[in-house]
């Protein structure tokens, strides 16, 4: 199961990974942007995409160690995500000349390093769940339960995203 959403996420991630790259300014202007704030966005935007498979991965491996009875260790990977961004940000933002979009590329490091944690707890010993490569293979009736499953937070997080863009177009109005 666990490898089977990782592979869902993936299959999910990358159109969305291309519609942030590839349309970046219809979708600001849709959130409300317009202006320098369309500027910087776009900047961050693309960088940003660049991550979303990260995002997708870790919140399926962070899920799965909260639902194997570890919701300390899952806490733990959020801080380290919080600390690593907290850390890496002023890094980009300042060291390097990226503008707003250095932004975005210490969110992605930060992002693949907490992969590369997750993905060593399902690697190791001190887990019941293990990712194996000969599980990648999906199974359709596991694929039915999980987007049923999801059907719910999903509706939810498209709604807010809804609701985001009509607050930001009557706040721009």
């Amino acid at each position: 199961t666990l490898d089977n959403a990782l592979v869902v996420s993936a299959l999910f991630s990358l159109p969305l990974m291309a519609a942030g790259l590839f349309l970046t300014e219809p979708l600001l202007r849709l959130f409300g942007g317009d202006g320098a704030s369309l500027v910087h966005g776009a900047s961050f935007l693309r960088v940003f995409a660049l991550g979303t498979f990260f995002q997708f991965a870790n919140t399926v491996l962070n899920s799965a160690i909260r639902a194997e009875g570890q919701p300390m260790k899952a806490l733990m990977t959020n801080i380290v995500s919080f600390a690593g961004t907290t850390v890496l940000t002023p890094v980009f933002l300042l060291l390097f000349p990226l503008g707003i979009a250095g932004v975005g590329v210490a969110m992605v490091v930060s992002q693949f390093l907490v992969m590369l944690w997750l993905g060593g707890h399902f690697l190791g010993k001190a887990t019941a769940l293990r990712l194996r490569r000969t599980s990648l293979v999906l199974s359709g009736n596991l694929v039915r339960r999980m987007l049923a499953i999801g059907t719910a937070p999903f509706s939810m997080q498209f709604l807010g995203a809804c609701l985001s863009i009509v607050t930001n177009h009557l706040v721009v109005r």
